[in-house]
């Protein structure tokens, strides 16, 4: 819900659930610019989450 609060309507409550649930889910583009744009997350963050290098936390 807080991400849902946070994106103002940019993104679904149906959008964020399916993201959070689905580990085949994968968003067009814009929908993770939209993602990335509030969550609090820097870019180098998500890039070494996506190639797997990302230290964990």
């Amino acid at each position: 819900m807080e991400l849902a609060e946070k994106s103002k309507g940019e993104l679904s409550t149906a959008t964020i659930s399916k993201a959070e649930t689905d580990p085949s889910y994968n968003p067009k583009l814009t929908t993770f610019i939209k993602f990335y744009k509030i969550m609090d997350i820097s870019f180098e963050e998500i890039v070494a989450t996506l190639e797997g290098t990302a230290d964990d936390k």
